[in-house]
């Protein structure tokens, strides 16, 4: 489970990507958490969002093909939390310049 400051800062950090005045809750509507992995993609990355029984992740490429982000997360995790995460951890990453 994600602790609420987490969840606060990266709903914060989702908004400024989207350059929203106004935090929402990403993690909990795919209405509003599929504009952003259209935005990363629309920045000439290509998103690809995996899951199964056992375990989920969220995986985003750089334009030469490049794995920069992947999350993966027990069966516990629902869709969309595997999803915010590897969101927030990509826009954290592009933010600071980590490809790691």
């Amino acid at each position: 489970m994600i602790n609420s400051d987490k969840l606060e800062s990266g709903n914060a950090a989702i908004s400024k990507f989207m350059e929203r005045s106004h935090v929402f809750n990403y993690h909990e509507s795919w209405n509003l958490l599929m504009p952003v992995i259209e935005k990363i993609t629309v920045q000439q990355f290509r998103a690809a969002l995996y899951f199964n029984q056992e375990s989920a992740a969220a995986n985003i490429y750089d334009p030469l093909n490049r794995l920069i982000e992947i999350q993966t997360h027990g069966p516990r995790e629902s869709s969309i939390m595997t999803v915010w995460k590897g969101v927030v951890d990509f826009l954290e990453r592009t933010q600071t310049g980590s490809n790691d």
